[in-house]
């Protein structure tokens, strides 16, 4: 699997690829399509994104002759897209910053005499604010720094709509207004993320992508479950799914220790995908 299929949402285009060397032949069929239908690419609205390190320092990405930008961090669709936690937090705090700008615009409306009944702008902040601050969040990995900026937006804007003091205790604008915290927002987000894929198709390439992945979580050594056979589940039953001889503990099906099976498992789980 040297690249996968590319992923269009109306003018916006996401190409992955493993090796620039793939992304660059990539580039070169997107631009011989567009010279094809007569519409062409903004390159100075067009960025590349390495994740892990990069192993071809001295290749530039390029399209038509012109080079891509190499970035750390952008936002893509809405969602904000980084290869590491410094960049996601500037793409965090920026939307933590709109938010909070338009709380505080949002409870100037009504006048003196008649303000923003509290109970309305819950509904607006939960309805426009949140839902903005959040969008996208379910798909990327939050790393710890992002997730305190939004854990402090949100209480702010608890403290702001509520009218309490700024030096009120933390737990309490959340618990008198029933929320709960970022984090356990996100967590049911992604729970949610997680069976909407995985009630899709059986023929959606995405569907089976998670499930060979979650397939390939179960013998990764990294779960902790590294002794003893592996015990009876749901997803090897599927047809498709990579199959571990019994006997195997988990490291040795991973590719850590004596009977190296990793790349058998890799094989087993891109023919699924394939």
């Amino acid at each position: 699997m040297n690249n996968t299929t590319d992923n269009d949402v109306a003018d916006d285009v996401a190409v992955v690829c493993l090796f620039k060397q793939m992304m660059n032949k990539c580039l070169n069929i997107a631009l011989a399509y567009s010279r094809k239908w007569r519409f062409e690419f903004n390159i100075k609205k067009t960025f590349g994104l390495i994740f892990g390190p990069d192993r071809s320092p001295h290749q530039q990405l390029m399209m038509g002759g012109e080079p891509i930008e190499i970035s750390n961090g952008k936002m893509h669709m809405g969602v904000p897209l980084a290869v590491d936690n410094h960049s996601q937090l500037l793409l965090v705090r920026e939307r933590t910053e709109s938010v909070r700008r338009q709380t505080s615009a949002m409870m100037t409306l009504g006048s003196w005499h008649c303000p923003l009944p509290p109970v309305t702008g819950v509904k607006i902040y939960r309805a426009v604010c949140l839902s903005r601050m959040l969008y996208g969040i379910e798909a990327c990995d939050i790393g710890r720094a992002s997730i305190t900026e939004l854990e402090a937006t949100h209480r702010s804007c608890a403290l702001r709509l509520q009218g309490l003091p700024p030096q009120t205790s933390m737990p309490v604008p959340l618990a008198t207004l029933g929320w709960v915290r970022i984090q356990a927002s996100i967590d049911i987000a992604k729970i949610i993320f997680l069976f909407s894929l995985l009630l899709l198709p059986l023929t959606c390439v995405y569907k089976r992508v998670v499930i060979a992945r979650l397939a390939y979580h179960v013998y990764d050594p990294g779960t902790g479950n590294h002794e003893g056979p592996i015990p009876g589940t749901d997803l090897p039953g599927i047809p498709g799914l990579p199959q571990v001889p019994s006997g195997r503990t988990h490291r040795q099906a991973a590719g850590d220790g004596p009977g190296d099976d990793h790349e058998g498992l890799e094989k087993s789980c891109a023919h699924y995908c394939d």
